[in-house]
């Protein structure tokens, strides 16, 4: 093998076969992708973040709207998720 031929060989095994330029244009097409995707997630963490406070102002006016039946509401769900745990657990201890 010639030294011309050594040369070649090892500039393209170095670097996968591909020319340094190919690597910086997909380097920099990649950045660009993650920088888009960055900023689609935030304006969608913000949004999120507008709606959850727009929710939760809602459920407080509604509370203070009517308290009792707010109350009643939440001791019934209380009750329904406090039977779902009792047999859920009845039956772990029957399985074992």
């Amino acid at each position: 093998m010639s030294t011309g031929e050594e040369s070649g060989f090892l500039g393209t095994a170095g670097n996968g076969g591909e020319q340094p330029g190919d690597l910086e244009t997909e380097a920099s097409r990649f950045r660009s992708a993650a920088s888009r995707a960055v900023r689609n997630s935030k304006a969608v963490a913000q949004r999120w973040g507008r709606q959850t406070r727009d929710v939760a102002a809602n459920a407080t006016d509604r509370i203070k709207d009517d308290p009792l039946r707010s109350a009643a509401i939440t001791f019934v769900i209380g009750l329904a998720l406090g039977a779902l745990v009792g047999r859920w657990s009845g039956r772990q201890r029957q399985c074992d």
